[in-house]
């Protein structure tokens, strides 16, 4: 049976192969409005590690920050801790809060004082004089909005 100079057959072949590619161009928007959505919409944890941190005794450690950092930290606000002869990789995280910050710029350094969260930490000897860094979120920032600060700081 002939359609206007086709086969029945190779008509449906096209058909099918048009809605093939409707359904594969609808996919592809689909997922570039969800990466759009991300980009401008999911925020980022922006975090800072100390320069030192060491343990001044099993459940309080002393770290150093830049001073430029100070208007970010405040008691209560958490961290991890790092140690330096325990890899996060094989032990874990530990979970640290802040107890008191230190406001006055000593050797171009502030001071921080951490209270380490031994009910959800791992089970390491915590002896004074460990030595490691902390990780803490400092803010919260889209995708958008750092590659915009980029933008602005590299026109200045």
């Amino acid at each position: 049976m002939q359609l206007g100079g086709t086969s029945f057959f190779e008509s449906k072949q096209r058909q099918n192969e048009d809605r093939t590619d409707l359904w594969v161009t609808l996919s592809l928007i689909v997922v570039l409005i969800a990466w759009l959505i991300w980009f401008v919409a999911m925020p980022l944890p922006q975090t800072m590690v100390s320069q030192t941190a060491v343990l001044s005794t099993d459940r309080t450690l002393t770290a150093t920050f830049s001073p430029e950092l100070l208007v970010h930290f405040e008691s209560g606000q958490t961290g991890e801790l790092i140690l330096d002869d325990f890899p996060r990789e094989t032990y874990g995280s530990i979970p640290v809060t802040i107890r008191q910050v230190d406001r006055a710029v000593r050797d171009g350094q502030i001071l921080v004082e951490f209270r380490i969260d031994l009910e959800n930490a791992p089970d390491l000897p915590y002896q004074r004089n460990l030595a490691g860094a902390v990780q803490i979120v400092i803010d919260h920032q889209t995708a958008a909005e750092l590659i915009w600060q980029t933008i602005k700081r590299n026109n200045r």
